[in-house]
């Protein structure tokens, strides 16, 4: 589980009900949305988002285009495309104090992949 301010914990991504290529960060105790995020695809499988806060604030969420998204939380554009795997990017996860991304990808690229920044 990665770790997150505790400003950040009330706060979750969903995916909307309405759109295939935006979520919506919202406040979980209130319900309020607070941003959205648009850009990627996502129109058969849940894929979750997380937050990244080693090297500034960032939302990263995988992509029914095989790609990896990474948003700048505050301005809501994508800063970064990762791209590497086959098929969708089903899972993400980062690291909680070194600047690292885990994706996995579905059944056809069945691969889990380790971004890392330069340094």
């Amino acid at each position: 589980m990665m770790a997150v301010p505790s400003e950040e914990r009330r706060k979750t991504l969903k995916r909307s009900h309405t759109s295939a290529r935006f979520r919506k960060l919202s406040n979980y105790a209130t319900g309020k949305f607070l941003k959205v995020y648009t850009g990627h695809t996502n129109k058969v499988f849940c894929i979750t988002s997380a937050f990244s806060v080693t090297n500034g604030k960032y939302i990263v969420s995988g992509s029914e285009d095989n790609c990896v998204d990474l948003w700048d939380l505050q301005q809501r554009n994508i800063l970064q495309r990762l791209e590497g795997h086959i098929d969708a990017v089903i899972s993400v996860s980062c690291h909680p104090v070194q600047n690292e991304i885990a994706s996995s990808g579905n059944h056809l690229d069945k691969t889990i992949r380790i971004w890392k920044q330069d340094a």
